[in-house]
């Protein structure tokens, strides 16, 4: 009770079992979760999928005992406003710890700080790769990003993990490292394996192994995820760490692309209207050009790029018209790779029409 979230919480009921080793941390998404349970677990659950069953809450704690769980934490004032006195006196008479979450205290403050200790003190087996793969879904789940996701499988893996973007809106994590950038024959080779894969890579001037896996969205490369073999060598079951962990950080990746899509729009509106001449005052040009961070009071080149025919609907146009869409966001971010090095100040909006 003196790690991370527990300390803000308070046991309700058999404290005589306080002593109970936990090895594996899951959280109650489902009635029947005592069939998935191997023993020595903290069950964590708001009781929402059981709330209107009195017998599965009356028989929660026996359960429990008989599969060889730890402790139950239930968080109160969420679907329940307190702790079923069944479930209280279960606990006292397995002397099984019942601990009562406090309101202000998420699943992830239990989560992290247990698995973290559990993952330094040894080599994790199955049972806790898979209280890892429910800890890292709950960290995408929470809000917690990227970062966090790269802290939470540096530890399980033992070795560097970085991540690199292809989308110009979105930096790469690098961790202060020197990461030479893919190159196109390494690009490709993601893009058609389309799974974690080994390589050679630069890291800090030197050759280095490593595992990478891609982010594709749409079948199209976005970045990738990179564990650098830094510390120790690799094992079958990182690989199927990274494909675990990808698809939750592409979530992210898609996070920003859709809310750069929507600031785009922005930027491309009101471009057209500067280009087609219907903003009638300068200095509300030079005001609006700011407010985007770029200087229209200097003089530009235009260059424009057909993207090719939009498509007409059909039974199949909205499918269309999204790949479309795809097309011309895959031309943006090469043309944004081609000007990338320029010292020029480049601007590059897209018409809708």
């Amino acid at each position: 009770m003196g790690i991370g979230g527990l300390t803000r919480c308070k046991v309700v009921a058999g404290e005589k079992g306080l002593e109970k080793i936990i090895n594996h941390i899951t959280v109650m998404e489902v009635p029947d979760v005592i069939r998935w349970l191997k023993g020595n677990e903290l069950l964590l659950t708001s009781l929402y999928p059981i709330k209107e069953d009195e017998e599965a809450i009356s028989r929660l704690v026996e359960q429990l005992h008989e599969v060889g769980s730890s402790a139950l934490a239930v968080k109160t004032h969420r679907y329940v406003d307190e702790i079923p006195q069944a479930i209280l006196e279960a606990g006292n008479r397995f002397d099984f710890p019942i601990i009562e979450i406090d309101n202000e205290v998420s699943y992830l403050d239990i989560m992290s700080p247990l698995i973290e200790l559990m993952l330094r003190k040894s080599n994790p087996g199955e049972e806790q790769k898979e209280s890892f793969f429910q800890w890292i879904t709950e960290l995408a789940m929470g809000g917690k990003g990227i970062p966090a996701l790269i802290s939470a499988v540096q530890q399980m893996t033992g070795n560097i993990l970085t991540v690199g973007s292809e989308i110009p809106t979105l930096e790469g994590y690098f961790q202060g490292r020197n990461v030479a950038r893919l190159t196109r024959a390494q690009k490709n080779e993601l893009k058609s394996a389309k799974r974690t894969i080994r390589m050679q890579r630069t890291l800090d001037g030197q050759m280095t192994p490593c595992i990478v896996t891609p982010l594709l969205l749409n079948d199209e490369l976005c970045g990738e995820v990179t564990c650098w073999q830094t510390k120790r060598e690799f094992l079958e079951s990182d690989f199927h760490v990274l494909d675990r962990t990808v698809p939750l950080m592409a979530m992210e990746f898609l996070k920003v692309m859709t809310k750069s899509d929507v600031e785009q729009n922005y930027k491309d509106d009101f471009l057209s209207e500067v280009l087609l001449g219907q903003v009638q005052e300068n200095a509300e040009m030079i005001m609006k050009g700011n407010h985007f961070g770029w200087d229209l009071s200097k003089n530009y080149q235009v260059f424009t790029i057909a993207c090719g025919e939009r498509p007409h609907l059909s039974k199949s146009g909205d499918n269309e018209s999204l790949r479309y869409q795809e097309r011309k966001r895959i031309l943006m971010r090469r043309v944004a790779e081609i000007f990338r090095l320029s010292t020029h100040n480049v601007i590059l909006p897209s018409r809708k029409n």
